[in-house]
């Protein structure tokens, strides 16, 4: 499990980097709604300042229990959606990504992060 490797010492580094990078992809966001789907126990949004944050996913520790595919919010409701390590790890990368368009506002942002498989 991920969330397993992140403990180990390479993982806290790679998990140290990957938090500032999306630190500073998230401070400055403007908005009221704000998502994290998956790894709930790792708080992406930390530094966002919308005022409500929630984390989507079927794992224990989320507030919202859906499939990354099939999110149970209005169209154009969502001011930030953060996507920590979600599409690698799905069979169904493409349809998350429609999802994740559907909810989001049009002037709303995403922040995505993934390994690259073909990377060292």
């Amino acid at each position: 499990m991920l969330s397993e490797w992140f403990a180990t010492p390479k993982g806290c580094y790679a998990l140290g980097w990957e938090r500032s990078q999306f630190d500073a992809a998230v401070e400055d966001v403007f908005g009221y709604n704000a998502v994290q789907v998956g790894l709930p126990a790792l708080d992406f949004l930390r530094e966002s300042r919308i005022p409500l944050k929630i984390r989507a996913g079927l794992e224990a520790g989320c507030g919202l229990r859906s499939e990354p595919v099939q999110l149970p919010l209005a169209s154009q409701s969502i001011d930030l959606l953060a996507l920590p390590h979600v599409l690698e790890f799905s069979a169904q990368p493409h349809a998350i990504l429609r999802e994740a368009e559907r909810v989001l506002r049009p002037e709303g942002s995403i922040a995505i992060s993934g390994f690259n498989p073909l990377s060292l």
